[in-house]
C-alpha cells in the first residue's frame, strides 16, 4: 500500500538580484575543473591505447622510460586530474546563477546571502562511516597493484586486469564522494543542496512554489518513507530549481522535515500540511 501526501507552498515573488561578473576565484576554479577533466580523459585514453600497443603522439616519450614508468605517469595524471576536478568545482556551479555573494556579520561570524544554517540534512553517520571504511579497504589491493607495477615486470594481461580494477575503483570512488557530499541546508534566507559536482542555491524570494511529499514504500520487506522535496524558482529567476528525495523511517517525516517545512512556511502566503 502506498500513501501519498503532498503540501504545496507558494512564496511571494520579488525582483531578482542584479547579476555581476564572475570573480577571479571562480574563473580559476573553472580552469582547474577543465584542466582536471582533460588530464583524466588523456590518462584513461592513453592507458586504453597502450593495451593495444599504441599511444598518443605527444605521449610517446613516457613509454621510452619503461613500461612501469609510463603506467606510473598515467596513473599520476588521472589522480592529479581527479584532485583538480574536485577542487575546481565552483561552489555555485550553476552557470545561470551570477548573483553577487553578499555577506554580513552575525554573532561575530561572516555569513553569505543565505544566512546562517538552521537545519541540515546529511546521510546518517553510519552510512558515511561505512563509505569511508569501504574506501580504505579498497586502497589495500590498490596499493599492492601499484607496487607490483612499479617493482616488477608486469604482463599485458595483468595491466588489463589492473585497468579494469582502477575503472571499478573510480566508479566506487565517485559514488562514495557523492554520498559524503550529499547535503541539504535550510538557512535564514534560502535553501541549498549539494551533490557530487554542484551546489544549487535559492533565496526564498526567488522561489515560486515548493512542495513536500511523503510516499510510504515497502522495499525488501523494509518499510520506509520517501520524502520528496522540490523548490521551483519564479520566472524572473534564471537559476535552476532544487529537487531531491530522502529516505526516512515510517512516521518520521514530521520529525525529519517538519521544522524545515515550518521555517519555509514563514515566508509563504498559503500553507497546507501533511
Amino acid at each position: 500500500m502506498v500513501n501519498l501526501r503532498i503540501i504545496s507552498l507558494k512564496v511571494k515573488k520579488t525582483m531578482p538580484i542584479e547579476s555581476a561578473d564572475k570573480s577571479l576565484l571562480t574563473k580559476t576554479r573553472e580552469m582547474m575543473f577543465l584542466l582536471g577533466g582533460m588530464m583524466i580523459a588523456t590518462g584513461i585514453s592513453s592507458a586504453l591505447l597502450n593495451l593495444f600497443g599504441d599511444n598518443w603522439k605527444f605521449l610517446i616519450w613516457i613509454d621510452e622510460w619503461g613500461a612501469s614508468t609510463g603506467w606510473i605517469i598515467r596513473l599520476a595524471a588521472i589522480a592529479v586530474g581527479g584532485v583538480l576536478l574536485v577542487s575546481g568545482r565552483v561552489p555555485s556551479v550553476d552557470k545561470a546563477s551570477k548573483a553577487p555573494m553578499k555577506t554580513r556579520e552575525v554573532d561575530g561570524r561572516i555569513v553569505g546571502m543565505l544566512g546562517r544554517e538552521l537545519y541540515i540534512k546529511k546521510p546518517r553517520i553510519w552510512v558515511r562511516f561505512g563509505v569511508v571504511i569501504l574506501m580504505l579497504a579498497l586502497m589495500i589491493p590498490t596499493s599492492a597493484i601499484i607496487a607490483i607495477i612499479i617493482l616488477t615486470d608486469t604482463t599485458r594481461e595483468f595491466l588489463i586486469y589492473s585497468s579494469i580494477w582502477f575503472l571499478i575503483l573510480s566508479v566506487v570512488g565517485a559514488f562514495s564522494v557523492q554520498v559524503l557530499r550529499r547535503k541539504f541546508g535550510c538557512c535564514e534566507n534560502g535553501v541549498y543542496f549539494c551533490t557530487l559536482f554542484s551546489r544549487r542555491e535559492l533565496l526564498y524570494t526567488e522561489i515560486d512554489n515548493a512542495s513536500f511529499g511523503a510516499i510510504e514504500q515497502d522495499v525488501n520487506n523494509c518499510p520506509m518513507t520517501v520524502v520528496t522535496v522540490s523548490f521551483v524558482p519564479n520566472h524572473s529567476c534564471d537559476k535552476p530549481g532544487i529537487s531531491f528525495s530522502w529516505k526516512v523511517m515510517i512516521g518520521d517525516e514530521e520529525k525529519e522535515f517538519g521544522e524545515i517545512r515550518n521555517h519555509v512556511a514563514d515566508f509563504v502566503e498559503d500553507v497546507e500540511s501533511w
